[in-house]
């Protein structure tokens, strides 16, 4: 695995350099990230339709179009256009059209295995919605359908660069924390945080799960890239990015993210993990007994992380929800559910006397699909696990392995099989299968 010695021995030495063009695109790659971020946060109109009309610039280049999709796709509760539309949207159509156009000039050979299991689910996906939904809404098959049309074409792209890509998102992510935590400089500074949101109509717990996603790509980051000086910049960033998880009051997103920095740790560096295991005890045991002398009345976000607030809030409603509702979909539709979509598992629990659905990616998927459902989501997600698993040794495919890891630890409080950020996730892992050179002959 990853151990402090075969990371080193593991990298893939090749050559890196860029050329002027290569690092042209890069930079403006880098614009696009900037300016959706600052357009969307400060409500700045013209400048989307900048951001937008320079995307063209990469028609023929899809890849340079694809930070800028999964930094807002991350946010496309909050990070919209106008009409609240959200970015990722239209930064999805442009890459869509990218890619064909990519795929029609290369002509790539689809992998025959990885279509048929896309073209199951959708089709799967179509007869749940249009024939078992109890809402009769087809906005999230629509989205869904974005979302598998963009995980086929990413799957193609060929001759990608990795470690440039690697240092495009890592940058991305780093832009978008520092962005994020400028638009929420006096709420901290002040002291009087409550949960950090861009609105009142948009969604904290969505807010969270985008710091951990940004932490994690660039704590993966840290791993992978080479440069000292650069490992030694990004560390605060990390630490300014836990800290803006906690602070928006999101427990599932920064318990995955902990237990997945903790997990990486006691996996690759075995011989050290005495002393993780100390440090961890020590930090849970002065949790325990200092929690109660934080001054919460100006930090009011840390009441949620309270052990007291875990049994009396989400945590037990979810339970309860779970408890309530299985046995209901067992007895009724245990095979095909209620129909695939948020909105068919939210009307299945307020025609039950509740007031939210499961927000948990299994019992979710179970109210929405059923036991069909459920194999045929998790045979591939199994797939793709086996190709990781396969080829984990290799250290580019660590940043996919954590993004996806975070995300379904994630999922033990939140729908995240629906997402358009756990799909995007799906389609990196793909990229990264497809160009590592060290395993692009095996996979091709």
């Amino acid at each position: 695995m990853y151990s402090s010695t075969s990371i080193k021995s593991n990298y893939v030495e090749g050559n890196n350099s860029l050329s002027f063009k290569e690092k042209c695109l890069s930079f403006l790659s880098l614009l696009l990230v900037v300016g959706s971020l600052i357009a969307s946060s400060f409500e700045i109109t013209f400048l989307h339709y900048i951001i937008f009309s320079a995307c063209f610039i990469l028609l023929f280049n899809p890849v340079y179009i694809l930070p800028v999709y999964l930094i807002t796709s991350l946010g496309n509760n909050f990070l919209s256009f106008s009409n609240g539309i959200a970015t990722s949207r239209i930064f999805g159509y442009i890459l869509i059209l990218a890619c064909v156009i990519y795929q029609i000039r290369n002509n790539f050979s689809f992998q025959k295995k990885h279509l048929a299991f896309v073209f199951t689910i959708f089709a799967f996906t179509f007869i749940s919605t249009a024939f078992f939904s109890i809402t009769d809404s087809y906005l999230t098959f629509i989205i869904f359908t974005q979302n598998l049309l963009v995980l086929v074409l990413l799957s193609q792209l060929r001759n990608v660069n990795i470690y440039n890509l690697t240092n495009l998102l890592v940058v991305s992510s780093i832009i978008s924390i520092l962005i994020i935590a400028f638009y929420f400089k006096d709420e901290i500074i002040a002291g009087q945080v409550e949960r950090l949101l861009f609105s009142e109509d948009s969604s904290a717990n969505r807010l969270g799960t985008m710091f951990s996603q940004l932490v994690i790509i660039i704590f993966a980051g840290y791993f992978i890239l080479k440069n000292k000086t650069f490992k030694i910049m990004i560390t605060p960033i990390i630490i300014i990015g836990i800290v803006l998880t906690f602070f928006s009051g999101t427990r599932t997103a920064s318990l995955s993210l902990l237990i997945t920095i903790i997990g990486f740790f006691l996996l690759n560096f075995r011989k050290k993990f005495f002393n993780f295991f100390f440090i961890a005890l020590f930090l849970t045991i002065a949790y325990v007994s200092f929690i109660d002398l934080i001054p919460l009345n100006d930090f009011r976000v840390l009441e949620r992380f309270e052990f007291d607030s875990f049994s009396e809030g989400g945590s037990n409603n979810r339970i309860n929800n779970w408890i309530k509702l299985v046995p209901i979909v067992l007895s009724e539709s245990p095979f095909i559910g209620y129909g695939f979509g948020g909105v068919n598992g939210q009307a299945f629990a307020v025609s039950n006397g509740l007031e939210y659905a499961a927000h948990n990616l299994l019992i979710d998927m179970f109210y929405q699909t059923g036991f069909l459902g459920i194999i045929l989501f998790l045979s591939y997600f199994l797939f793709i696990a086996k190709k990781l698993i396969l080829f984990s040794h290799n250290r580019f495919i660590l940043l996919p392995i954590l993004i996806l890891v975070t995300a379904i630890i994630n999922g033990l409080g939140e729908t995240i099989f629906i997402e358009k950020f756990f799909w995007n996730s799906i389609a990196l892992a793909l990229i990264y299968l497809n160009n590592t050179p060290q395993l692009k002959k095996i996979n091709n």
